[in-house]
């Protein structure tokens, strides 16, 4: 188990606290958070030797949204890869960002949608690309990039709950301007790693981009990611297996 895999990626969330509650969250509740989260890395770091990468989710602490360097790694061998990225391999990028934008509900048979769960921190689909725009367009980015965001993208099947509201309606979260990212970066994106939705657990694409929601580790669910570099030195997803504790 220990030398089976090169990395960890974890998308968020790891708590459950509410920090767009108004009035925020405690600082009390924020490290009581922080510790669980620690100790949650930790086991891990017991399992898998090898470097991990997470980002915040919606429900996490605020301070793990602060930028880079403003905020400090939770554990030894863990990072905090929020709004940052880092170079895996030659030519291979893990770019990272974060949060969750706004999800609305759909009643079928209605063209409608009706926001229906807080986003945070990004209380608009504008923002949330500004800060993506800013990661995308750095000079020095390797030639391909594994995306990992919190939110997906809009329209994607690992971002629609198909069966909180079975009878009423589907429930869409992601970024519609995520989705549209990934239309435009066909060859350099290769995949795109999020959670937020635990409902959308699957594997889907985006022409040739894929899109993977692993699910929640909490309800046993993870998945292994295989990429591949080719000839060219290029990359690709080589296959995702998705799999269950027991």
């Amino acid at each position: 188990m220990r030398n089976h895999y090169d990395y960890v990626l974890i998308s968020g969330d790891f708590a459950n606290i509410q920090p767009n509650q108004e009035g925020g969250v405690s600082q009390e509740e924020e490290q009581k958070a922080e510790q669980e989260i620690a100790d949650i890395l930790e086991q891990i770091e017991k399992i898998v030797d090898v470097p991990i990468f997470y980002i915040p989710g919606n429900h996490d602490p605020n301070s793990l949204l602060l930028p880079a360097d403003k905020r400090s790694n939770l554990t030894y061998n863990s990072n905090n890869i929020h709004n940052d990225w880092t170079e895996l391999r030659p030519n291979l990028a893990l770019v990272a960002l974060g949060g969750s934008t706004r999800s609305d509900f759909q009643k079928y048979g209605s063209l409608e949608q009706s926001e229906i769960y807080f986003p945070y921190p990004y209380s608009t689909d504008e923002q949330f690309k500004k800060d993506l725009d800013g990661l995308m367009e750095q000079e020095s980015m390797p030639r391909n990039i594994l995306l990992m965001t919190h939110d997906g993208p809009r329209g994607s099947s690992t971002a629609q709950d198909k069966t909180t509201f079975l009878d009423t309606g589907i429930i869409h979260f992601g970024s519609p301007y995520l989705a549209k990212l990934l239309q435009q970066n066909q060859g350099k994106i290769i995949c795109n790693l999020h959670g937020h939705c635990h409902e959308g657990a699957a594997l889907d694409k985006m022409k040739n981009i894929r899109i993977v929601n692993p699910g929640s580790l909490k309800h046993g669910e993870f998945g292994e990611l295989k990429l591949k570099e080719n000839p060219d030195g290029s990359w690709r997803v080589a296959c995702f297996n998705k799999h269950y504790l027991n």
